[in-house]
């Protein structure tokens, strides 16, 4: 093979080859470079072809291709960025975050990177809807601003409209412990108000302006006023481990006994795909 390779050089032979009889690298004379580079555009290293790349890597070369070519639909192979050429020519979606004062913070390749280091504890779907809307807007977002310009500027007319807060909303603000009790004003439990996952719901409750067959007071003395919904309808949880069959009068009771919050929605989901949730099956209770 090392005569072969020899013989090829010699006579400059433009013979359409793919690989290096020694080495099994493309040949440099019959293959396109193509280039690699981080997310943020800085260039990693230079590949003598797309089929080498693709080897050392363990991706396919029609990835890199695309990613080079149709950027649109495909920007990134294997985590990387590729061009045909020692600086990257697509457009670049990385985003600044600056403080409120304009001052630059840092950097992000995307909004799941930005959310995963600065709101990592928040509800993920919420969070990526609002990055994207703040994106350039002039607006800032839980005091940062978003840009896709390194020379993003604030404005200094800006003023943020900020709604007063009433006397009930101070209450809220102190995390204050909430107590919980059944249709029948049975006490069931108690948790402070930031340790709710719908925290509006439950200061809507409260404020007796959403109908809910489980009462939320700030008051453990509190005896409901409201006549209860009853037309839910009665059903059975079934532990998988165990086969314990707990009867209930409604899913938001059932999901406030077995799971301590609110889970009628998705117990209804899955009560009537047959699925099982948390560990249990529910049926209707006939």
């Amino acid at each position: 093979m090392r005569r072969e390779k020899y013989f090829i050089e010699y006579y400059h032979a433009d013979l359409n080859l793919k690989l290096d009889p020694v080495t099994q690298n493309n040949c440099i004379t019959t293959s396109r470079k193509v280039y690699q580079f981080d997310q943020f555009g800085v260039l990693i290293r230079e590949w003598s072809s797309m089929a080498e790349a693709g080897r050392r890597l363990g991706i396919h070369e029609s990835n890199i291709l695309q990613a080079c070519i149709n950027r649109k639909r495909q920007r990134i192979a294997a985590g990387f960025l590729w061009d045909f050429t020692d600086k990257y020519t697509g457009d670049l979606e990385i985003i600044y975050v600056f403080d409120l004062s304009g001052n630059y913070i840092g950097k992000y390749k995307d909004t799941i990177d930005l959310y995963l280091d600065l709101f990592p504890t928040s509800e993920r779907k919420t969070i990526l809807s609002q990055l994207r809307k703040k994106i350039d807007s002039g607006i800032p977002y839980k005091n940062i601003y978003l840009s896709y310009s390194q020379d993003f500027k604030i404005n200094p007319n800006y003023k943020p409209k900020y709604r007063e807060l009433t006397d009930f909303d101070k209450i809220f603000e102190k995390n204050p412990i909430i107590y919980c009790f059944d249709k029948h004003g049975k006490f069931l439990y108690e948790k402070h108000f930031n340790d709710f996952h719908s925290k509006h719901y439950v200061k809507r409750a409260i404020m007796e302006t959403k109908h809910t067959n489980v009462f939320y007071s700030l008051n453990k003395d509190y005896v409901p006023t409201r006549s209860w919904c009853g037309n839910s309808k009665k059903i059975i949880a079934i532990n998988i481990e165990t086969n314990e069959v707990l009867p209930f009068d409604s899913m938001t009771e059932c999901g406030n006994k077995l799971f301590n919050e609110n889970h009628g929605k998705n117990i209804g989901k899955h009560l009537k795909s047959g699925t099982p949730y948390k560990g249990f099956i529910f049926k209707r209770d006939n």
